[in-house]
């Protein structure tokens, strides 16, 4: 594509479509607000206690759907008032967007920057193309060149080798010599682990350090955090070993082979863990297991006064299809689950899960053990740097159109999280241990997270090198 300033016009326009849509910075002013902002506090209390009242539920009857409608104005109303609120309490700091020259001027020579672009090519949006607006530090204009479109993806799934020449070779040229490449996905390319994408002779990960972000814009910021926490010490929260069969009252075992398994493997993962970071003197490490890997636990997060925080959940999580036929309010129901947000729809399971799970009770109980991703976004986690989600499918969630995915990954930014490791499919327990250790192995010593993350990578690819599922499956986003 050889139209003047397409490029420049493309990358703007994504990046303000992002800004729109995800609303992380509405959100993120809220975060930074003082804990003792009463008025803030009671909008978001009013908010959140319609969004999880059994009301706003979906349902068939003509009353029970214009009660819906209602909650929502209501919360729309609710949520534009909080917004002046905010954005009147922060006239004075207001977020200024950054051009594409302003980022590529923070690059250092072998960095790059990839931004994928999802343009619909047919007027009932059922099939995309995909582009990539690719700049270094050096380029006085950045470049764009097409990559393919939605309906070619399912083949080129199947012919590893013809993804790699429409998928990456296109941004490799224009990326030049730059072995550090700052990529952001969209659309439905957010499902294809980039890092597997083989030439016949090696994955992209052994190349180039891929530098997954939800939204390039983040790239200065990222920077400067990255200067500001070197040699600092940071808390680390494990949670993991929940007993799922635990009412939250009760003894263990009454309901035990019911819902949920208890996994062993979660146990050894924090042990191995924490065996390696307890060598040094920089880690502060705090773990909940067992029956203390409970809901109550986990919201106490919600402003704790973290300097620099991890926080490592290792449990099930799941990530339901929509069934506008069903009728219960419970989150599942045979596999499936009747509320239409999609953010209700995927989670994870701490203890004590199986009885609200399996008696199919309404969604939102505070101390269920279920914690749904609209949940966890309604949270302030804005002191953890790092959350990693060892659960299978922590990547997944419904993709809209224009707007991303919508899952735990959305969540957690929604909540102030600055990175997520996720999982696009199910890992054994095996080699989620030899990962996630390699990747704490490799990140104590001094380098950056992507960077720690993708030694630990190669080092699973030259230990398993036909185990292509065990270190691909997982993705580290910014």
């Amino acid at each position: 594509m050889r139209m003047p300033g397409i490029a420049e016009f493309l990358y703007d326009s994504n990046l303000l479509k992002k800004e729109l849509f995800t609303a992380v910075p509405l959100r993120q002013q809220e975060l930074s607000m003082p804990e003792q902002d009463r008025y803030c506090m009671e909008i978001r209390q009013e908010i959140d206690s319609i969004r999880f009242s059994e009301s706003s539920f979906k349902k068939g009857g003509g009353r029970d759907y214009i009660r819906r409608l209602q909650n929502e104005i209501t919360v729309r109303n609710l949520e534009r008032a909080l917004g002046a609120y905010l954005k009147e309490r922060h006239k004075n700091r207001a977020v200024r967007r950054r051009g594409w020259k302003e980022i590529a001027a923070c690059l250092s020579p072998e960095e790059a920057v990839a931004e994928i672009i999802s343009l619909p090519v047919s007027p009932d949006f059922l099939n995309k193309e995909y582009w990539a607006v690719v700049f270094t530090f050096n380029d006085t204009v950045p470049h764009v060149t097409s990559l393919c479109t939605y309906l070619e993806l399912p083949y080129l799934i199947v012919d590893k080798r013809e993804a790699y020449n429409r998928l990456w070779t296109p941004i490799g040229k224009l990326a030049g010599g730059c072995s550090h490449i700052y990529l952001s996905l969209d659309g439905n390319l957010n499902t294809i682990p980039f890092a597997r994408l083989f030439d016949g002779k090696q994955y992209v990960c052994e190349k180039y350090v891929l530098h997954h972000l939800s939204y390039t814009g983040d790239i200065p910021a990222i920077k400067k955090r990255q200067e500001s926490r070197k040699d600092i010490s940071r808390d680390i929260i494990f949670f993991g070993g929940a007993e799922f069969n635990l009412p939250p009252d009760s003894v263990y075992g009454e309901k035990r082979g019911q819902g949920f398994a208890y996994l062993p493997g979660t146990v050894i993962e924090i042990d191995s863990i924490s065996r390696l970071l307890s060598a040094s003197n920089r880690w502060n490490i705090h773990k909940y297991t067992g029956r203390e890997a409970n809901e109550t636990a986990f919201r106490k997060l919600s402003r704790r006064p973290f300097s620099s925080a991890v926080l490592h959940i290792a449990t099930h999580g799941f990530n339901l299809p929509y069934n506008d036929s069903i009728q219960s309010p419970a989150i599942a129901c045979k596999g499936e689950s009747g509320h239409q947000d999609p953010l209700m729809r995927t989670g994870f399971l701490l203890s004590g899960a199986n009885e609200a799970w399996t008696e199919h009770r309404p969604a939102g109980g505070k101390e269920d053990g279920i914690l749904t991703a609209l949940e966890i976004s309604s949270l302030d986690l804005s002191r953890i740097e790092l959350a990693v989600l060892s659960s299978c499918y922590s990547a997944e969630g419904e993709i809209e159109e224009a707007e991303g995915v919508f899952g735990l990954r959305r969540a957690f930014r929604l909540a102030g999280v600055e990175s997520m490791l996720v999982s696009l499919w199910e890992v054994g327990d095996k080699a989620t241990v030899e990962l996630m250790t390699d990747f704490y192995r490799f990140w104590q010593t001094g380098m950056g997270k992507q960077e720690a993350f993708t030694c630990a990578q190669r080092n699973m690819i030259r230990k398993y090198p036909h185990n292509i599922r065990d270190w691909s499956g997982f993705m580290l986003i910014e």
